[in-house]
């Protein structure tokens, strides 16, 4: 108790002292810190939407399909928390969240949100996630100026839709992590949005896919996405297209009912 009221407190020194960064909103699960000038996520809340909410209910009703009293969710790009606040707070005590978080400044707001809202099924981590264990250095964006920080590349990229960011002149080293080292944790459902390095998750996250056979969100524009589809049609899992640049994977096993999404194959 008295650990976690001292993490509350420096938390909020935190967010005090980045105040002229951020803003609050309520929303329909709880109260978000937001990164003022980031354009897509931020930008949806300030409208009053809440960002995500289609990929939030397709795994909801896939988590639902499940129908089990325990669930695990792991959130690889977790970004400032929308996806961890929602299902947080629609499957309660029966889920629980591990989520991943590479960039610094947004972990910290995404741990921010953790507190803010009492999430105590919520475990975060301040880690890039992909193929080794390594510090991975990563230039710094200029939080101050407007871009969109979800799209932060941490390696060169083969296509990049954030050529606008606008980058300080400091480093800042990033852990990285392999997701094959929570193999012996249950899990339920994956999403993974990292910006490139999705196959690099998967590459070193087969063990834990393999013996938990998970459904899996993945982000796939950006990656080398021929290489996920043809591991995971190996493996026996249905692949279908979501929003144009996001796949849903499926073990062919649980016999889900997918209506109106394009297979990825056959």
């Amino acid at each position: 108790m008295i650990k976690n009221f001292y993490k509350k407190s420096l938390i909020n020194i935190w967010i005090k002292k980045n105040s002229n960064n951020l803003i609050k909103v309520e929303t329909k699960y709880g109260k978000l810190h937001l990164l003022k000038n980031d354009e897509f996520i931020s930008g949806a809340f300030k409208k009053g939407q809440y960002w995500a909410e289609y990929e939030i209910k397709i795994i909801e009703d896939l988590l639902n399909f499940k129908n089990a009293n325990k669930l695990v969710f792991f959130d690889v790009g977790a970004n400032i928390g929308s996806h961890v606040l929602a299902l947080a707070r629609i499957f309660k005590d029966k889920i629980k969240i591990n989520c991943f978080e590479a960039q610094n400044y947004i972990y910290k707001i995404l741990e921010a949100n953790i507190y803010e809202n009492n999430l105590k099924n919520v475990l975060a981590f301040n880690n890039a996630v992909s193929n080794n264990n390594e510090s991975i250095p990563i230039r710094i964006p200029d939080y101050n100026q407007i871009s969109n920080f979800g799209s932060l590349e941490l390696q060169p990229p083969r296509y990049s839709d954030n050529k606008k960011v606008i980058f300080t002149n400091s480093i800042e080293n990033i852990e990285s992590i392999k997701l094959d080292e929570f193999k012996e944790n249950k899990v339920d459902f994956i999403k993974i949005d990292v910006e490139e390095m999705e196959h690099l998750v998967i590459e070193v996250g087969r063990e834990l896919i393999y013996k938990h056979r998970p459904f899996l969100f993945i982000e796939l524009v950006k990656t080398e996405a021929k290489s996920i589809l043809k591991l995971f049609q190996k493996i026996d899992y249905s692949a279908y297209l979501i929003n144009k640049e996001n796949g849903l994977f499926i073990p062919n096993e649980i016999g889900v009912p997918i209506k109106n999404l394009k297979k990825l194959y056959d």
